[in-house]
């Protein structure tokens, strides 16, 4: 206000006096200009290298984030500080996406089934198996105040360490990273479960999940970031699709049982290596074993027989016996005239030493009968009840 008061002769004279401090403040805005488009230039950098959009997908994919949520998160960012985002757009997320997706079609093979598709079996073992051994130890479980035994919540990527960033840390026992102990044997989860996705349709998962021996082993599975699922399908619930489907993965299941894993410590990997090939230096043979829970529908299906839809009408997995065919034991049999006990066991279709053990409490094939027991009249206790 006293400047504009004030005539042309004074405004110059005021001006003149205040000119550094002027000049410094032009200085200095033009220096920040100038910063923070350095700062934009970097950050758009950053955000369109390979690594960026690669962890971009993988992040969507690990917390369950949809495109909507990351292209509303971005707007979010950038009206509160004014500045350029450093989060991948939709696109860039996109790029990193096919970036995995065409590794993926290069390492795990992936084929079609009758109703979905798949990926090798054999594959992603060897590769989840080198990402065990490459890893730091997992962290432990945690106690809070009130008591209660939290467990680790691992991150979305975790840091790993190859052959040759060992060699280059020196060895010693102060540079080198505590890594996961390397097993011979390996126990793995394979499962399998439909849900209703409509009126007529389900799908069907294959997963598998790794299970280390020890304590590293408890604290590594305890995820659901540990689950890989290796086929989908859908279609109906039924023994003939999932016979159809899951034929290539019982198969692999087979074949790493029988023939397990090979190490190869050139190429510091488990990925596409023959188990029937001589060891070099450095390698090694690793088994796994196999064990599938699932419910008696899934038994009933994978097994081919069994259950209250089963053709030949079977009634169990654990043999062929049909339903019209099963005998009830225990049932007590009132005899009109005195038999003997083999004319009794011909009768029933049972054999003389089940009838005699059934009714004596031990097997005669086995051992002798106990003296008080000798006498047949007092053995067999079922003769003519009246």
């Amino acid at each position: 206000m006293i400047l504009a008061s004030a005539d042309s002769s004074l405004k110059a004279g005021m001006l003149r006096t205040l000119k550094a401090r002027i000049d410094r403040i032009v200085h200095y805005s033009s220096v920040y200009d100038a910063a923070m488009r350095r700062h934009r230039r970097e950050v758009r950098s950053r955000r369109k290298s390979t690594y960026a959009k690669i962890m971009a997908a993988v992040t969507l994919r690990a917390t369950g984030g949809t495109i909507r949520c990351l292209a509303a998160f971005r707007k979010l960012e950038r009206k509160a500080s004014g500045n350029v985002s450093g989060v991948s757009t939709v696109v860039e997320a996109g790029e990193g996406s096919e970036i995995v997706w065409e590794h993926v079609k290069g390492d795990l093979d992936i084929y079609i089934t009758q109703d979905g598709h798949g990926v090798s079996l054999r594959k992603v073992l060897e590769a989840e198996i080198l990402n065990y051994e490459q890893g730091e130890p997992t962290k432990k479980a945690h106690v809070t105040p009130a008591g209660r035994k939290v467990a680790p919540k691992p991150g979305v990527t975790e840091t790993k360490h190859t052959a040759s960033e060992l060699a280059a840390m020196g060895g010693t026992a102060e540079t080198a990273p505590v890594l996961r102990p390397k097993q011979s044997k390996y126990v793995v989860k394979v499962t399998f479960d439909a849900r209703q996705i409509s009126k007529t349709k389900a799908q069907t998962e294959v997963m598998l999940l790794l299970i280390p021996e020890g304590e590293e082993g408890q604290f590594y599975c305890q995820s659901a970031l540990r689950i890989r699922t290796v086929l989908v399908y859908t279609g109906k619930d039924g023994k003939e699709q999932l016979q159809a489907n899951l034929g290539k993965v019982m198969e692999e299941i087979e074949d790493v049982r029988v023939r397990g894993l090979r190490y190869c410590a050139s190429a510091d990997t488990f990925v596409g290596q023959d188990p029937d090939q001589p060891l070099k230096d450095g390698d090694r043979n690793v088994a796994v074993e196999f064990f599938m829970p699932a419910d008696m529908c899934s038994h009933f299906g994978l097994f081919g027989h069994g259950g209250g839809r089963d053709p030949t009408k079977c009634f169990c997995t654990h043999c062929k016996c049909r339903m019209d065919q099963r005998h009830t034991l225990f049932q007590l049999v009132r005899l009109p005239t005195s038999e003997t006990v083999g004319e009794v066991a011909k009768a029933y279709g049972i054999k003389v030493e089940t009838l005699w053990m059934l009714n004596a409490g031990f097997d005669p094939t086995g051992q002798l009968p106990p003296a008080e027991l000798t006498d047949k009249a007092l053995f067999f206790k079922t003769l003519p009840l009246k």
